[in-house]
């Protein structure tokens, strides 16, 4: 009986590139039926039908709709975009980068401001969610921002007095709190066709301040005569 003809595989390329496309879509999908239906009530036959796959498709790629749900804030909610900034920070200019980092926040905020204020409520209203996240996604996004700060104060960029953890949670902080306002003002505020101007509005806030140099010089002027007449009272 003649052998039958084996049928030709992928090569490992082919078959990665496969694997990544069906894994977003079923990404896409989750977060379709999650923001739809709510996390609770969510199945993963719904998460199956809504990505056109098979239950046990599904399964191949994620154990359970936790799993799910983690997946989706580790390549939505900072890790990512800061990993690929933070890639070029030998190629760019400081402000060209975190300018970028903040306006691709934003703009992600834009398309789905919906889905980002779910993910939020979600991390806030299950510990377990809450727990992993910030295991898996949100400490290693702001071990990210803190060896980046450290560097430029090691090379002279930034100043040593400057606190790591208290800068890379502000920054941080400032980032997902301008998403969060999109969101909820979505149906009126401009930000999405504004993202390029925020972004850059808020990093010059962040390396230059909000006093004009001659202001701050006033200021720590009359600071100094303050310490000098009182020492010598």
């Amino acid at each position: 009986m003649a052998e039958r003809s084996a049928k030709p595989q992928p090569d490992p390329p082919q078959r990665d590139a496969a694997f990544r496309e069906k894994r977003a879509r079923i990404q896409e999908a989750a977060m379709r039926v999650f923001s739809g239906k709510g996390f609770g009530k969510a199945t993963m036959p719904d998460i199956a039908r809504e990505a056109g796959v098979a239950v046990g498709t599904i399964y191949i790629y994620f154990r359970t709709k936790q799993e799910i749900l983690l997946s989706i804030m580790e390549s939505h909610l900072l890790v990512e975009p800061l990993r690929q900034f933070f890639g070029l920070a030998e190629e760019m200019d400081d402000r060209d980068l975190l300018s970028g980092l903040v306006e691709a926040c934003l703009r992600f905020g834009h398309d789905n401001a919906r889905e980002f204020i779910f993910l939020l409520s979600e991390i806030l209203r299950d510990p377990y969610i809450r727990k992993m996240y910030a295991k898996r996604s949100l400490g290693p996004a702001l071990e990210l921002v803190e060896g980046y700060l450290s560097k430029r104060v090691e090379e002279g960029v930034f100043g040593s007095q400057l606190d790591l953890k208290a800068a890379s949670r502000a920054l941080a902080g400032m980032v997902v709190g301008m998403v969060i306002l999109y969101g909820i003002e979505f149906e009126r505020g401009k930000l999405g066709d504004q993202a390029a101007s925020a972004s850059s509005q808020a990093v010059r806030l962040v390396l230059e301040g909000l006093e004009i140099r001659d202001a701050k010089e006033r200021r720590e002027g009359k600071t100094g005569k303050k310490m000098r007449s009182g020492g010598a009272a």
